[in-house]
């Protein structure tokens, strides 16, 4: 399920005026055509392994290059050509047109395109071949898929999908084509992604120009809901019905005779056309009729969102648990609440059919209430087609319907574009805004503010509050002494002399300069951006120039703090110098990082006065926002420093010693990433981790065994008695001078 894409427009106005053409028109528009009946038969599933619910994964010809692995997916709302393949398509990336929407996947995640271009794309064979334009995006994910293709490319050949016949077909003026699913590549696809096991092969060569005429002959050749208990809830059973095909061929399966399911120019009667709007029908699930029920044949699973499901009055004890969790188009995982079989009917009477089938329901927003996925449409052994706006199955030799509602489609279509770019607006300033924490006794300190100079009252500095009074007067006249090396407004940064250090640009002269797309940003980021230009400006740092062609964009970067930065060069080479004769006796630095150390309380003014004269001789600044003067204990580089010297971050343990024990490969991999954190402070660490490394060694089959579990439980007991353990009474805690 992809959404967002300029579909119906590239912004919320265009695709709300887009909504409300079918409330003020209605839905009888469109030019109809007369074009042949499109019909499905028995004959259809010769070559197909039945039952099944593979996806469906073509051929086609896009840009003259043979395109193997392309995803047909009714789901997505945009045609994607992956980077990976478009790399291979030798177009210029300068040819792409910008996109202001981006893409959302199902787990609400968004992904900026590259852009999108109008190409070429043929499909079927001669003589019943088809070329139309469509608009691809273009986007850098990884994907086992070269291509998907969506409903605007659908919508443009009037094409009838079917997964359960492993074929798309459309009309062809009076003659209908076809494209053959490769039900093998389908199977495999899906097993390659769960496994990440290497890559295929990208494709089959060019193609022989004596094949025809040289000038169409192809240039070249290339080879959403994934997961779910579908074939199986663990990668043995998958990869077991994936090898079936190769044991048993795809010949098996009983077809039965069954009637003709046919798609004619009458069945579009009360379709808005052109469109390429999502496919939503109504559906009766466990005796509850139910609205909104999203058609994705890109589904490998049913889902009932848990809005929905709790409204079905069914008790979640009743869930069987689920092994397998969800990952969306842009791979980010859910887990689900568990699965059920329910009775879902469709269509109505006489051609009503009711089948049970598997549903997943999964705790996340969505505007939908159910995903109706190739599970559901294999039992009915549905032919799906958006283009007519309904879904067609056999009910014993009568053929059954289930009509969509295009105003429903472009509703939801609306509310799932703005609600997911809200949601990721809030994730991005839940990076700039954070959650204020609880301050841990370990690492706060109790502080407050000192004016350095009563005439400026900007001129602030912290200071631990637990100073005697002695020392903190000696504190503030030091400060009073070295107020000119704090830059306490941007016109105090006077600049590094080029003598000391200076910035060069390495480039290669015979280089070919690349155009860097123009980003967008949010109303606060642009905000952001215009109060640091002007502060830069102000400083003289920057001037106005009039070259638009080769800039580049601006680089934001959150902080602490509720603020942004620009994202510079570093300059630890130049601190290395300038404090290299303090370095590790009593100074310790790291790019923009300076911690001053004394050993004794009595030194600590002679020790910030050297400090201080040597940021004064080449004129650096303090930032007296970030500077905290006379505490004992603090965290530096997420390290804890005390009198005692280095101590684990108790935030790092804490987070250690609440985890569970991992369910898959990938939480494996968070554990040793965790440990690794920590693992200077965990004595024979590599030894301790062994049987957590055996584990990562055999990630093809994922095992979490006794050795493990006792590892497990002996690296947290080992966890509760470090200093700095959360654990451990705050009377065991040092600090430092």
């Amino acid at each position: 399920m992809i959404t967002g894409g300029a579909t119906d427009g590239d912004s919320n106005r265009a695709r709300k005026a887009h909504s409300r053409q079918l409330e003020v028109c209605g839905v009888g528009g469109g030019n109809r055509g007369n074009g042949p009946t499109i019909d499905f038969r028995p004959q259809d599933l010769e070559g197909v392994e039945t039952p099944h619910d593979d996806a469906l994964v073509i051929k086609a010809i896009i840009a003259n290059y043979d395109i193997s692995r392309v995803f047909v997916n009714t789901g997505s709302s945009v045609n994607i050509i992956f980077k990976k393949a478009f790399d291979q398509m030798q177009i210029d990336e300068a040819d792409l047109e910008p996109m202001a929407t981006s893409l959302y996947g199902f787990t609400g995640n968004e992904v900026r395109p590259l852009g999108q271009i109008r190409l070429a794309i043929s499909l079927g064979e001669e003589p019943t071949r088809r070329v139309r334009y469509s608009f691809f995006t273009i986007v850098d994910a990884p994907s086992s898929y070269n291509v998907i293709l969506g409903r605007p490319t659908l919508s443009i050949f009037s094409a009838i999908v079917s997964t359960y016949h492993q074929k798309i077909k459309f009309p062809v003026e009076d003659l209908v084509g076809e494209a053959r699913g490769d039900q093998f590549e389908g199977a495999h696809i899906i097993i390659w992604d769960w496994c990440n096991e290497g890559d295929h092969n990208q494709g089959s060569g060019p193609r022989d120009p004596r094949a025809g005429n040289q000038d169409n002959a192809p240039r070249g050749s290339i080879l959403m809901i994934l997961g779910g208990a579908t074939d199986g809830d663990s990668n043995r059973a998958r990869k077991s019905h994936s090898r079936q095909l190769e044991v048993c061929g795809v010949a098996g399966g009983s077809k039965g005779d069954g009637p003709t399911i046919g798609f004619g120019p009458q069945d579009l009667e009360g379709v808005e056309t052109p469109h390429n709007d999502a496919l939503f029908i109504k559906a009766t699930i466990a005796n509850y009729d139910i609205s909104r029920v999203f058609v994705d044949t890109g589904s490998s699973v049913n889902i009932i969102f848990k809005k929905a499901f709790d409204q079905m009055q069914i008790d979640e004890a009743d869930l069987e648990p689920m092994a397998t969790s969800l990952y969306g188009f842009t791979g980010n995982e859910v887990r689900p609440l568990g699965q059920i079989r329910l009775a879902i009917s469709l269509g109505e009477e006489p051609t009503r059919r009711t089948r049970y089938s598997f549903f997943t329901i999964v705790d996340v927003p969505s505007s939908y209430n159910v995903i109706l996925g190739r599970p559901t449409l294999s039992v009915f052994s549905t032919a799906v087609s958006t283009y007519h706006q309904m879904i067609k199955f056999p009910v014993g030799d009568l053929v059954g319907e289930a009509r969509g509602n295009q105003m429903t489609a472009r509703r939801c279509y609306v509310d799932a574009v703005r609600t997911e770019a809200r949601k990721a607006r809030q994730i991005q300033g839940a990076e700039v805004h954070s959650v204020q924490e609880v301050p841990n006794p370990h690492t706060s300190a109790e502080k407050e503010l000192l004016q350095v100079c009563p005439a400026r009252p900007e001129t602030t500095v912290q200071v631990a509050a637990e100073l005697l009074a002695e020392l903190k007067a000696e504190m503030v006249d030091c400060l009073l002494r070295n107020q000119d090396v704090f830059a306490w407004t941007s016109t105090d940064l006077t600049g590094v002399a080029p003598s000391v250090a200076i910035h060069r640009l390495i480039v290669l002269l015979e280089a070919r300069p690349i155009k860097q797309k123009r980003r967008y940003f949010g109303p606060e980021q642009n905000k952001i951006i215009r109060e640091e230009v002007q502060k830069l400006l102000k400083a003289g740092y920057i001037k106005e120039i009039h070259f638009p062609t080769w800039l580049s964009n601006v680089v934001l970067v959150p902080k602490s703090g509720n603020k942004w930065r620009n994202a510079g060069a570093t300059y630890q080479r130049l601190i290395d110098k300038i404090f290299y004769h303090q370095q590790d006796r009593n100074i310790e630095m790291y790019v923009d990082d300076i911690l001053i150390k004394s050993e004794r309380g009595c030194s600590l003014i002679t020790d910030i006065e050297e400090t201080c004269g040597t940021l004064r001789r080449y004129g650096l600044k303090l930032n007296p926002a970030k500077c905290l003067f006379g505490v004992r204990v603090g965290k530096f580089l997420g390290y804890i420093v005390t009198e005692k010297g280095i101590e684990a971050n108790p935030d790092k343990v804490q987070a250690l010693s609440q985890m569970s024990p991992p369910r898959n490969l990938r939480e494996a991999q968070r554990l040793m990433g965790r440990i690794n954190a920590l693992s200077q402070f965990i004595s024979r660490s590599a030894e301790c981790s062994l049987p957590f490394f055996k584990v990562l060694k055999r990630a093809q089959k994922f095992e979490w065994d006794k050795d493990c579990d006792k590892a497990f439980s002996e690296l947290k007991e080992y966890l509760s008695q470090l200093p700095g353990s959360p654990n451990l009474p705050q009377a065991s805690r040092y600090g430092c001078t």
